[in-house]
């Protein structure tokens, strides 16, 4: 609905943000916390109709169902699927496939109707390359944009399920990028740099607009921007009444 925010943390917790009074102008969110959610680092959350899947150090996944508090469905050892070679570092559910971003430098397309892997796309050839991998993924409308530690958006066409690479785009961060969300008429990335720029999503994209963050991840829905930050907290943008 876009009324919850959803937030997991190094901590081990996860919170539930109810948003509905900071459409209306009020600076006290409440929230809920599950301080145990996980026995490692949560490194990932990513959703599916109304089920959240959290990823963590500890070798999980949980899944989640959730309103105004969070109630696990079930676990899931990471044991029977090896596709990575190194840490998972991102993760996008859709209806036919699972689609995951390592550390290893490549990206893993797993056919989750089949049980099996689809493709696996290694990112980069080149040997200046070498210690470059992705960190964050976005996919819906036919697209897959996947941004690495050099501050690269890398774009894949995930027609009839090739997902070949088309390009890489240097989008004008200056260091990793953390975030990355596209739709039809934006790609929004954010960086380590301390940004979070919204560009045009065409061939080549051009800057719309630069917004000052603190490098973690964000998620826009509803007219609410929501951007976690290292220094423990999280913020919430929505636009001016003007």
């Amino acid at each position: 609905s876009g009324i919850l925010c959803i937030t997991g943390s190094r901590d081990r917790s996860l919170g539930v943000w109810n948003l509905s009074s900071a459409v209306e102008g009020d600076t006290e969110i409440p929230y809920f916390i599950c301080s145990d959610a996980h026995k490692g680092w949560i490194w990932k959350l990513t959703s599916y109709d109304d089920t959240i899947y959290s990823c963590s150090w500890d070798t999980t996944i949980k899944s989640w169902k959730y309103s105004y508090s969070l109630h696990p469905l079930s676990m899931f050892q990471c044991k029977t699927a090896v596709t990575h070679k190194r840490a998972v570092l991102a993760l996008s559910i859709s209806d036919d496939v699972i689609i995951s971003a390592s550390e290893d430098q490549t990206v893993a397309v797993w056919d989750h109707r089949a049980g099996k892997v689809l493709k696996q796309i290694k990112l980069y050839e080149n040997k200046d390359d070498e210690n470059a991998f992705p960190m964050c993924l976005s996919f819906n409308d036919n697209l897959l944009y996947v941004g690495d530690t050099k501050g690269q958006l890398h774009l894949l066409n995930p027609s009839q399920g090739q997902f070949n690479i088309i390009k890489a785009y240097d989008i004008g961060h200056s260091r990793k990028l953390t975030c990355v969300k596209h739709g039809m008429g934006s790609i929004m990335t954010s960086s380590s740099d301390g940004t979070l720029r919204i560009s045009t999503p065409t061939q080549e994209p051009q800057t719309i607009a630069i917004i000052s963050s603190k490098g973690g991840e964000f998620d826009y829905k509803n007219n609410i921007l929501a951007i976690g930050g290292t220094d423990n907290t999280v913020e919430f943008w929505v636009p001016c009444s003007s």
